[in-house]
């Protein structure tokens, strides 16, 4: 009685009252545009809650969808700035295993961990993450318990995604797809994953679930690269929903990469070769390996890149391979750098350590291009102490086969006979997070927080074969949909 008086009190609001002879549940059915003026009352009444501040002690658990991205998880304010992010996630392993599952959740923990030293938001807020087991979880608190989530597990040889992680699953990568599960979504451009079209029917399927029908009959069905056209795209390594994200979480915390030989007869011979040198020849390498989209955010984007005849040139001696720089003719105005970069390709074959070439370099901004202008500034850093340059990229003719976070670094002893190591240089100077991103994972069904963000995103999932719909001038400016929260 007293919930239906509450609802009549309501929509006196939008409309006038009805016959006292007409139940309260009648009157809704009797008038559905009576109807639809309360839910909106009721739906405004909502969200005028769910945009209050998180106060000291109190949680958010988010069930819902933002830009078709499930959010599941559960926000906690610790109070003193300190804000705890959890998930519920239940492993599926592919192969059937409790250990390959209890393997998973160890190396999560050891992840989460290492990232809840140094993660932080814009205003000073520091964020732990945490992970629960489906039974772990049941015995939280049901107003902080963040919902069930299953994710499969699959082998170490693949590609991980939302819903799928490799069992070998990188802890930057895994970052980002738990980090899906708060509805922040991609800002990339797809280029790997594409879809199949029927050509009789219309409908589409991401290849990854497409079928031996779908990849061997071209004439019923079309296939596309996926590059998710309207997507609203940030720099590389610019975030951790970005590309690059070795390189962006590097940033952050010591990590050490552990390189070692591919399997593979063609390139044992240089990688043993160049296992076989000493520390400052091996250190060299390493560093003249480096690919500059790496080591530096949105080089693709402002910098152009050409080959220069004739300037390939072998190598034979370590005090020849030491004298290689990595930059060259450099030349730097207000606005752009030009300059030459070299390229060591390994190729140990006696009396020969590799070859040398280099490459001509142009990058240029607008005298307004903020990101562009940082990169340049980075850049002229990197250069005045090479030593600074980060190492993300194994050389040639070695994968990488784990990388160390934090505490892991310290008790890390390598076999130089068999691995190279790469240890990063971490140069905590920003948030992890954007401001919008945080934002959102606050307020996740707060639809006046951080609106650019929301409206950005609802272009990154556009289907490969449509046409990309006109969008805000602002989704092209990360500063204003990343870093803005109006």
């Amino acid at each position: 009685m007293k919930s239906c008086l509450i609802l009549l009190f309501l929509a006196t609001i939008s409309f006038n009252s009805y016959s006292q002879e007409t139940s309260c549940l009648e009157q809704f059915q009797a008038e559905p545009p009576a109807l639809s003026n309360i839910e909106r009352t009721l739906d405004s009444l909502r969200n005028v809650n769910e945009c209050e501040a998180l106060a000291p002690g109190d949680s958010r658990v988010a069930d819902s969808t933002l830009n078709n991205l499930a959010q599941k998880y559960a926000i906690t304010n610790h109070g003193n700035s300190q804000y705890e992010i959890a998930f519920n996630i239940d492993y599926a392993p592919l192969d059937g295993r409790s250990e390959t599952a209890a393997k998973m959740y160890e190396h999560t923990r050891k992840c989460l961990h290492q990232v809840s030293q140094v993660a932080t938001a814009p205003g000073g807020k520091k964020v732990k993450f945490t992970i629960y087991t489906p039974s772990e979880a049941s015995e939280v608190n049901k107003y902080k318990r963040p919902p069930v989530q299953r994710i499969e597990v699959a082998g170490p040889n693949g590609r991980s995604r939302a819903g799928r992680y490799e069992s070998n699953i990188s802890c930057a990568v895994l970052i980002h797809e738990l980090l899906h599960l708060t509805g922040l979504g991609d800002e990339y451009g797809e280029t790997q994953y594409g879809m199949y079209r029927d050509r009789v029917t219309g409908q589409t399927i991401f290849d990854y679930n497409a079928t031996a029908e779908h990849r061997n009959n071209p004439q019923r069905y079309e296939f596309k690269l996926h590059a998710n056209h309207c997507r609203a795209i940030s720099l590389d390594s610019s975030s951790i929903m970005a590309q690059g994200l070795e390189g962006f979480l590097n940033k952050y915390i010591a990590a050490t990469k552990v390189c070692e030989c591919q399997d593979n007869p063609a390139t044992k011979e240089t990688c043993l070769g160049i296992l076989s040198l000493d520390e400052q020849a091996r250190n060299q390498v390493a560093k003249i390996s480096q690919p500059p989209l790496a080591a530096f955010p949105g080089y693709s984007a402002f910098c152009s890149e050409e080959s220069l005849a004739n300037s390939y040139k072998l190598i034979q001696t370590k005090d020849a391979l030491l004298q290689i720089p990595y930059f060259s003719n450099f030349s730097k105005s207000e606005t752009s750098l030009s300059f030459n970069r070299s390229v060591f390709i390994p190729a140990y074959q006696k009396p020969y350590l590799g070859t040398h070439l280099q490459k001509s370099v142009q990058c240029r901004c607008s005298t307004h291009d903020k990101n562009c202008l940082n990169l340049l500034e980075k850049i002229t850093t990197v250069k005045n102490n090479e030593d600074l340059l980060p190492q993300n990229s194994c050389p040639f003719s070695m994968d990488a086969t784990k990388t160390l976070y934090g505490d892991e670094v310290s008790s890390f002893r390598a076999n130089s006979q068999t691995q190279l190591v790469l240890k990063s240089k971490p140069e905590p100077s920003k948030p992890l997070f954007r401001a919008a991103q945080f934002e959102r994972i606050l307020y996740p069904r707060c639809k006046t927080k951080a609106p650019k963000y929301i409206e950005c995103g609802k272009y990154s999932m556009v289907n490969a074969f449509d046409s990309c719909p006109d969008r805000p001038a602002y989704c092209e400016d990360e500063s204003q949909w990343l870093d803005t929260i109006d």
